[in-house]
């Protein structure tokens, strides 16, 4: 049992990094491409994607038992944070554009893991999130644009609503299904759901089309096969509150690599609010071989 915590935690910690990782290359795609048709493209191209691993594998998800509400939400919340995430890294920044939706995820599911899931959390748990909180704002205040640009801070803030109601609902729907099952569901619903957007935003990608197909090959199999499939395999084996901490991963994953690719600025403050994240992750993962929260 013990082992198998680890192993989920470990599992969501990946999937996080993963989306650090994805946030990072956001950043370099060419502006010219609109973050709708980006994130309607991950979409289309995961669901796709798992779709024909699930043919390969024999393992498409079965109509047995699929609760209307949790999966739902969880598709819309997927839809509003794929929409919006990298819309607010765009406006943001990736210290920003991460740090804020991160955060608010940490809030909201940690609060909803208390209202709905009724876990009991420890107060260790409670230190490590406020101590990844504040690494969170450490790294907010060395944005410049974290008290000029609204717009930005109302986007972000939108991907991280959603995506906290992605794992909310998630949670539920990975009790009953294999997590690959639950994202097939998932970005095949949204997928259906973004298909409009193709005819709506302009189509300009520089290059011909082995550029696009690498493009989807990188978005669709990176993104959302790998990222979205450990994080519920993750979520499967350990609490809600616990996961909402371990989402910090993705900021950690996206400031370190802008260090190195996108020329972040690099200052005692940042270095703090990143050993903070890495300290937080660390303990979670340490408290979990020993007993859960």
């Amino acid at each position: 049992m013990v082992e198998t915590r680890v192993r989920s935690s470990l599992y969501f910690i990946l999937g996080s990094l993963c989306l650090g990782v994805i946030a990072t290359i956001q950043v370099l795609v060419p502006e010219n491409i609109s973050p709708l048709l980006i994130g309607a493209m991950r979409i289309t191209g995961g669901a796709v994607t798992l779709l024909l691993w699930g043919i390969f594998t024999h393992g498409l998800p079965t109509a047995r038992y699929w609760p209307i509400i949790p999966t739902v939400c969880a598709a819309l919340g997927l839809i509003a944070f794929q929409m919006t995430f990298f819309a607010g890294i765009d406006k943001a920044g990736i210290s920003l554009g991460t740090s804020i939706p991160i955060g608010i995820v940490l809030l909201v599911s940690g609060l909803s893991a208390k209202l709905f899931y009724r876990e009991k959390v420890s107060l260790q748990w409670i230190i490590y999130t406020i101590l990844a909180l504040i690494g969170l704002g450490c790294i907010i205040a060395t944005s410049s644009r974290w008290h000029t640009n609204k717009e930005a801070i109302i986007t972000a803030s939108i991907a991280g609503i959603g995506y906290a109601l992605f794992l909310v609902s998630s949670k539920v729907l990975v009790r009953f299904h294999r997590a690959e099952s639950v994202m097939t569901v998932l970005f095949t619903i949204s997928a259906i759901v973004l298909f409009p957007i193709f005819f709506i935003e302009p189509f300009s990608w520089p290059g011909k089309g082995s550029t696009v197909l690498l493009s989807l090959i990188q978005f669709a199999i990176i993104t959302t096969v790998i990222a979205f499939s450990l994080i519920g395999m993750g979520l499967k084996n350990i609490t809600l509150s616990v996961s909402s901490t371990l989402s910090v991963a993705c900021t950690f994953m996206a400031v370190f690599l802008g260090i190195f690719f996108l020329e972040v600025h690099l200052s005692m403050q940042l270095i703090f609010g990143l050993i903070l994240l890495l300290v937080c992750i660390t303990m979670l993962v340490r408290r979990e071989r020993r007993n859960p929260f």
